[in-house]
């Protein structure tokens, strides 16, 4: 699929950029960590780089325990994670399709992102602290309501950076995602082997999304001093 993406962006997709931006292509720029450092390396947007990684980071606690913990926890059926899976993307088209624009257009895409980091850190920590299934669905609603704070984040992003870079922004973003995917499951899937052995020392199965919780406590915290920087 990705070599299909490839064929249709070079054979069918127009150029979005007119002649006069675009850059000639030098082959030391298709090293994707030369364009990761080049993209790390701005001033304007390196504290946010950093917010979307922890964001991508603890985001990706979902996908690597939800079966695992929802099972373990709450004694889920396979139907009763695949039924609470499908409410997370009714929420999550609901956030993305009306909430993003309501609340950007009432409260600024700074003020998005920052309360979005602290609501999504006290969601988590909900998350690891729910004692039962309904719980968690409450949970769910909670935190759908700071969901915009990712597309919130990708505008601030991108309007740092001049249009002849956008892609080599894109491609680094993804490219630092991709490595916060890798990173996660090993981390997080450790966490909760340790944690949820009612035999173990220590047993807390809602460990990781504690862990969760405090990523994204210091995205909220770099959110806020990069928000004042540019106030």
């Amino acid at each position: 699929f990705n070599l299909l993406n490839f064929f249709f962006g070079l054979f069918v997709l127009p150029e979005s950029l007119p002649l006069e931006r675009r850059r000639a292509v030098d082959l030391r720029t298709l090293n994707p960590f030369r364009s990761l450092k080049h993209v790390i390396g701005l001033p304007t947007i390196r504290t946010l780089i950093l917010v979307h990684v922890l964001l991508q980071l603890a985001g990706q606690t979902h996908p690597s325990i939800w079966t695992l913990y929802t099972r373990h926890r709450y004694g889920w059926s396979s139907a009763e994670v695949g039924f609470s899976l499908a409410v997370v993307g009714l929420l999550s088209a609901f956030a993305q399709g009306f909430l993003t624009g309501f609340s950007v257009k009432r409260l600024g895409e700074r003020a998005v992102l920052t309360w979005g980091c602290l609501g999504e850190a006290v969601g988590f920590a909900l998350f690891g602290l729910s004692v039962s299934g309904t719980m968690i669905y409450a949970v769910l609603v909670f935190s759908s309501i700071f969901w915009s704070m990712h597309p919130a984040l990708q505008s601030l992003i991108s309007r740092e950076v001049p249009q002849e870079q956008q892609g080599e922004l894109q491609g680094a973003l993804m490219s630092l995602t991709s490595l916060t995917t890798i990173i996660n499951p090993i981390l997080m899937t450790t966490v909760f082997s340790l944690l949820s052995d009612p035999n173990g020392a220590v047993y807390f199965p809602g460990g990781p999304y504690i862990l969760g919780s405090v990523l994204l406590f210091a995205a909220w915290i770099l959110s806020l001093i990069w928000s004042k920087k540019c106030a």
